[in-house]
């Protein structure tokens, strides 16, 4: 996850969550992981 403290968690935690997205880490109706373990 990018750590750019510049940047509110929130638009980190939506950016990295498209990223996983658009790769084809979750498919439909699967659920996202915790923002603790997204940012891990």
């Amino acid at each position: 996850m990018d750590l750019d403290r510049g940047k509110p968690v929130w638009t980190r935690f939506a950016g990295e969550l498209r990223r996983r997205i658009d790769a084809g880490t979750y498919v439909p109706g699967a659920r996202f992981p915790a923002v603790v373990d997204l940012a891990a």
